[in-house]
């Protein structure tokens, strides 16, 4: 594992630690109607997402410019493919708590996305050279 990866993987890991204690928190204090069973499920696919796309970005051929660039889309495209197959099948086979389902979701969505793409920022931008 590349010193990136290695250091992608710490941050996320504490990054979804606090995630999860914040979702125990917000979730014990909501009222039972907006409690959502299978949250923990929600989580743990877009850590498996996040991190699958990481490591398929990270082994971008370093011989070549533009394979960064192609696998960071090929990633993001994959990414949307799978959450819309995610949120379809759930809404297929569960027919209860749809609006708390897609706030909880959108809002993973967010956090985690947010998380991504500063992370990647920080690993694109360069320091300096004198």
């Amino acid at each position: 594992m590349g010193q990136h990866l290695k250091k992608f993987v710490f941050n996320f890991s504490l990054f979804v630690l606090g995630v999860l204690v914040v979702a125990f928190v917000v979730f014990a204090l909501l009222p039972g109607k907006y409690y959502l069973p299978g949250h923990w499920i929600i989580y743990g696919y877009f850590v498996i997402v996040t991190i699958a796309a990481r490591i398929f970005i990270f082994n971008a051929d370093k011989k070549k410019s533009n394979a960064f660039e192609k696998r960071y889309f090929l990633s993001t495209l994959a990414r949307v493919i799978l959450h819309l197959g995610f949120i379809s099948i759930y809404l297929i086979t569960v027919r209860e708590n749809i609006t708390v389902f897609i706030a909880t979701f959108l809002s993973a969505y967010v956090i985690f996305t947010s998380f991504d793409t500063y992370t990647l920022h920080c690993f694109i931008k360069k320091p300096k050279q004198f």
